[in-house]
């Protein structure tokens, strides 16, 4: 991806994820997001490796499992990470 389209996406990213729309793109920048099988990603996070899966808009991460805004979507940085490196 480039720098670019990177900062698109977080433009679109930001007002609903906030700081972790930025931690994720520094995810995607070190090369912590691995594409597994079907919509499965694996990010690897402070010590653990926490699987997104993007079809479901899950993280199997402490923070994934919160909601963060009224609709009760979920926005970890993991699976901000994810949105990035795949272009959503």
């Amino acid at each position: 991806m480039t720098r670019y389209a990177m900062s698109q996406q977080l433009t679109r990213l930001i007002p609903l994820a906030r700081e972790r729309a930025v931690k994720g793109a520094e995810l995607v920048a070190s090369g912590k997001v691995r594409k597994l099988a079907g919509p499965l990603w694996a990010v690897l996070g402070n010590g653990d490796t926490y699987i997104v899966n993007l079809a479901a808009g899950s993280c199997d991460c402490p923070d994934g499992k919160a909601p963060h805004d009224a609709s009760g979507a979920k926005f970890c940085k993991h699976y901000c990470a994810v949105v990035l490196a795949a272009g959503e």
